[in-house]
């Protein structure tokens, strides 16, 4: 499958992929492997509504619910997820975050040198990032989380030839934004101007110079269109770049550098911007029990987008367990997706660029199993986002600490840590606008 700049580290490594003693076994109903699990959580929020004036802490709880179900017979490989989580805040109802996502992947095993994979998932939550509006806070009145639908279908279809292996894709991506309104109910942002839809075809072939070893390279064609047609483009990335692991190595990831250019045919901009795009994902097992993963990328529109972890939600989703029915719930930092026949966004990752801006990110990840029942984590990142025509810059810096420790087979206790850092006071006028924001969470998670 086309795998560019994903972050899902070590995958198909056995060293990355070490059963642990604290697994726990499966239901099995029928044909299906299935997994479940719920929890409840314990929060305190410095910035409640991520305000840069009169701001307002609180404690809340969170509650969560996940369902994953796998079924494979060699051939054709099925899974199933669906997950919900909720963070509470009494006496600050405004501040309230629901979240979900449900989905489905299959891959086809055609022939032992072809494989088709697709998947179609759905997802909705509200957007905790604010972009530093200056009116945030102001008279004691407060922006709200805004409302989201997002809904994403990706196919891929991989041949194997001797050394060489050819990925062709596609994908389709919907974006549906609902209003930003504050406290007193008024609507601050209009959503359905960023409503839109995003097309792509991929292309990567690859060519074994070792068993550990392979060079790509990876065209690929997008094509943009909203509701406000002002944000329409459409662009091309082409890319090349060497892909580490599969063997024996401790070492493995994509690394990877091209040009990537988009088209604005609008009135406003009606140009063109072309400009190198780079990045890559490591990860790194020097140790049974230690895996360090790395994350740099810089890209523009979402042709490329870019994701960051979004603290509110990490720390909510890692104080009770959600998201963990599917394998992509753990990545820890920042990470481009690939276009197709993956799985989809987890809930604590967040959007961090739209249309018309261009993103460097970078993140640093480390995960330590200091005993079969004890589990330590950390991420940290960096994001800074400027539009493509000339605004001002804003950059994100976010930290998250984690520990959890195995009561039982199924039962453990979390102590989680976030921090995130707004730096948009130069984007609105006065040089205001920014703000950071502490997260403490205790919970506890069951898996059944």
């Amino acid at each position: 499958m086309i795998v560019v700049g994903t972050a899902l580290p070590g995958a198909g490594s056995a060293q990355s992929q070490r059963i642990e003693s604290r697994d726990y076994q499966p239901m099995v109903w029928g044909d299906w492997l299935v997994t479940a699990g719920g929890g409840i959580g314990f929060l305190y929020n410095s910035n409640l509504y991520g305000s840069s004036r009169n701001i307002r802490a609180g404690y809340g709880s969170a509650l969560t619910a996940d369902i994953g179900a796998i079924r494979s017979d060699g051939v054709h490989t099925t899974s199933l997820y669906a997950a919900a989580l909720a963070g509470l805040y009494a006496g600050n109802a405004g501040a309230n975050t629901y979240s979900g996502s449900l989905g489905l992947s299959h891959t086809w095993s055609i022939a032992p040198d072809l494989t088709w994979a697709a998947n179609i998932a759905l997802a909705f939550g509200q957007n905790t990032l604010n972009d530093a509006n200056t009116q945030n806070g102001v008279g004691g009145v407060y922006d709200k989380p805004q409302p989201y639908l997002t809904g994403n279908f990706g196919t891929t279809l991989t041949k194997e030839l001797k050394d060489f292996i050819i990925d062709v894709g596609g994908s389709v991506n919907s974006q549906f934004y609902g209003d930003q309104k504050n406290t007193t109910g008024a609507v601050v942002s209009t959503g359905s101007s960023d409503n839109g839809r995003n097309y792509q075809l991929n292309t990567r072939v690859s060519y074994k110079i070792s068993p550990d070893l392979r060079l790509f390279v990876q065209p690929s064609y997008n094509w943009e269109r909203y509701r406000q047609s002002i944000n329409d483009n459409e662009g091309y990335t082409l890319t090349g770049g060497l892909s580490i692991g599969g063997g024996d190595l401790l070492i493995g990831g994509d690394v990877y550098a091209g040009w990537q250019s988009q088209t604005y045919p609008n009135a406003f901009a009606n140009r063109t911007n072309g400009a190198p795009t780079y990045g890559g994902s490591l990860w790194w097992v020097p140790t049974r029990d230690i895996r360090v993963t790395a994350v740099l990328s810089q890209s523009f529109g979402i042709g490329s987008p870019v994701y960051l972890p979004n603290v509110p939600a990490s720390v909510l989703a890692a104080s009770v367990g959600s998201g963990t029915a599917t394998s992509a719930g753990s990545q820890p930092i920042v990470t481009v997706p690939a276009p197709a026949g993956t799985p989809p966004i987890p809930q604590d990752l967040l959007l961090q660029n739209n249309a018309q801006s261009r993103t460097t990110t970078a993140g640093l990840g480390l995960s330590y199993d200091a005993t079969n029942r004890l589990k330590l984590g950390s991420t940290f990142a960096w994001s800074h986002s400027s539009a493509v025509f000339g605004a001002p810059a804003n950059d994100t810096y976010t930290a998250i600490l984690k520990a959890d420790y195995l009561l039982t087979n199924t039962w453990s206790v979390t102590a989680n840590y976030g921090f995130d850092y707004v730096d948009g006071g130069r984007i609105l006028q006065g040089g205001e606008g920014s703000y950071n924001r502490n997260l403490v969470a205790l919970g506890f998670r069951g898996r059944f």
